[in-house]
């Protein structure tokens, strides 16, 4: 049987060739990989939403206030979500500032794959709850509703049309924390994570690519809405004309341009 030989060469060739063509597929598969750890993101959405759900039905469809300070217990939504996605927490687990490894109720649903921050000894949250609900009056008065008090889903005008949570990559977003980061409404992300406003907090981690994780040029993340959907769409989308023009310079002026938006759960 007579042996192939192959000069230094043609197997330098051969090898320089396989690295074209792998460095080609490397942008597909990382493209593929992006792709599917959003599409698990919005499934966390998803589930949240059918969380929702059944804690609706135990309280008269009424949503967990983003931040409930029930006789200063301080708990926050995701807690109060804590009896209808599998965790069956405690109350003394409930009203725990954060939960940590010790004791033992894994949140994945709370954590975006795609989730690029670090916190030693506490488990992050990626999502927040829409707290602008608002009092569309005549007068257009806008109130952000981060005190405490939650509102009805019959209260709801165009549930399709109502943003109830998004996407919250920080470091200071920790999963069972009664306080800023667990809520949010337009304002926070005009004013906190506009393309020039990082980072808000000295351990966020990677800028604008460490916040907006799927889409740092268009500033796209995964929204949930009141009728159980979620979309994948910008940030500005979501703001009007008006709003959007401020979050690309981080200004604030008053809540009346949020009217017609989907921050506004009462249309």
């Amino acid at each position: 049987m007579k042996k192939l030989k192959f000069s230094l060469i043609e197997i330098l060739v051969v090898v320089a060739i396989i690295g074209i063509l792998a460095s080609f597929l490397m942008p597909t598969l990382k493209k593929a990989r992006d792709s599917a750890r959003r599409a698990s993101c919005m499934n966390n959405m998803k589930q949240m939403a059918i969380a929702l759900v059944n804690y609706h039905s135990d309280n008269e469809d009424y949503y967990p206030a983003p931040n409930a300070d029930f006789n200063n217990t301080k708990i926050s939504w995701d807690d109060l979500l804590g009896l209808y996605d599998g965790r069956d927490l405690t109350q003394a687990q409930m009203e725990r500032q954060n939960l940590n490894e010790a004791d033992n109720t894994p949140s994945p649903m709370y954590l975006c794959p795609s989730n690029r921050q670090s916190r030693p000894g506490v488990n992050l949250r990626s999502y927040s709850m829409n707290a602008a609900y608002v009092n569309d009056s005549s007068a257009g008065v806008i109130a952000p509703n981060n005190l405490g008090s939650s509102i009805s889903l019959t209260q709801i005008s165009n549930p399709s049309d109502t943003i109830v949570n998004s996407e919250a990559q920080s470091y200071s977003n920790i999963l069972g924390f009664y306080g800023a980061q667990g809520y949010s409404h337009a304002r926070y992300y005009i004013e906190n994570y506009n393309p020039d406003g990082f980072p808000l907090h000295n351990n966020d981690i990677g800028g604008v690519s460490g916040f907006y994780v799927h889409d740092d040029k268009s500033y796209k993340m995964n929204f949930s809405f009141a009728d159980g959907h979620a979309e994948y769409r910008s940030v500005p989308s979501t703001l009007g004309s008006t709003g959007a023009s401020n979050f690309y310079t981080g200004a604030y002026t008053n809540w009346g341009y949020l009217i017609d938006t989907p921050w506004n759960a009462l249309k």
